[in-house]
């Protein structure tokens, strides 16, 4: 299964004694060389961490400074459609009044002809 350098094998069939010989060695050959995992120093991490949080606070200051200009067109839209409705409400009761003055008119006519064809 397992081999280690000084070539001694370890199999299914080995003794316990094998075992641990063959671990103890593999311990002893690990533990000459050096472990180089590649990891960036905590200094660059620290000297970072600044920087991001910086990053953050700039972008969460842009995303509120967007939030405002999107909140103040929008109450300024709605602003614009109030004062439509209200025009439009205007015109209506405008059109209502000048068709009952129509109507009116029109009843008094209609009124003097059948008093005429009488």
């Amino acid at each position: 299964m397992a081999e280690t350098k000084s070539s001694k094998k370890v199999s299914e069939k080995s003794t316990k004694q094998e075992l641990w010989s063959a671990y103890h060695e593999l311990i002893n050959e690990m533990q000459k060389e050096p472990i180089d995992l590649n990891i960036p120093s905590m200094t660059n991490r620290e000297n970072e961490a600044p920087e991001v949080t910086k990053n953050l606070a700039d972008l969460k200051l842009k995303i509120g400074i967007e939030f405002d200009k999107i909140t103040s067109d929008l109450l300024k839209h709605l602003n614009s459609l109030e004062d439509f409705k209200n025009n439009l409400s205007r015109e209506k009761r405008q059109i209502i009044e000048k068709m009952q003055v129509q109507k009116e008119e029109l009843e008094k006519e209609i009124t003097k002809a059948k008093k005429q064809w009488e």
